[in-house]
């Protein structure tokens, strides 16, 4: 009986058994981790751009309605090669809001909208000429013009969702336009 308990033979598979388990959480939980935080670098470089574009905008009358949205469309159809190799066709919705201040109060000129996410509504405001909620304490001078984009993803983990749970992640930039006022152009956002 006693070589039994003196007997070495198999302890390092006893002791891999116990630790396989873990090893392989931080594993998988290393990668969901990595991937969430390259998702979310992503989300906030598309916001970026669409804001900082749109704000490169030519204003009216160097550029019609028309072309206006023509442009911001071709914009949005860039959204696939920045999220790149994130899919992104139907997991995200871009909100692009012309805002400005007048008196003391910001204003909405108008929103394009982009996306097949259902349900989502801008967070700055969702009808022209009503009162836009800035995001993070932005304040505007009377006069002052902002364009402020919100992109919104749709997360869902590939390999565990114990770890890190599906989510809408929700980001938004602002830029000033650097072209002229863009206080012309018309609305195409409709929520559901």
């Amino acid at each position: 009986m006693k070589n039994i308990f003196k007997n070495q033979e198999g302890v390092a598979c006893i002791e891999f058994a116990f630790c396989f388990p873990i090893l392989l959480l931080l594993l998988f939980g290393g990668v969901e981790l990595s991937r969430y935080m390259i998702v979310i670098e992503k989300v906030e470089q598309t916001t970026s751009t669409m804001a900082d574009i749109t704000g490169q905008t030519q204003s009216a009358p160097q550029l019609t309605n028309a072309q206006f949205l023509a442009q911001e469309a071709n914009l949005v159809s860039a959204i696939p090669d920045i999220m790149n190799p994130y899919a992104s066709t139907n997991n995200s919705f871009v909100v692009i809001t012309d805002v400005i201040q007048i008196g003391n109060t910001p204003v909405v000129n108008w929103q394009y909208c982009s996306g097949q996410l259902t349900g989502l509504k801008s967070k700055v405001g969702t009808q022209t000429a009503a009162t836009a909620s800035l995001p993070n304490g932005l304040t505007l001078f009377n006069g002052q013009e902002v364009v402020i984009a919100e992109v919104y993803y749709n997360f869902s983990p590939i390999i565990t969702q114990s770890f890190l749970p599906p989510q809408t992640l929700y980001r938004t930039s602002t830029f000033m336009p650097r072209q002229g006022a863009l206080t012309e152009f018309q609305s195409t956002c409709t929520y559901n």
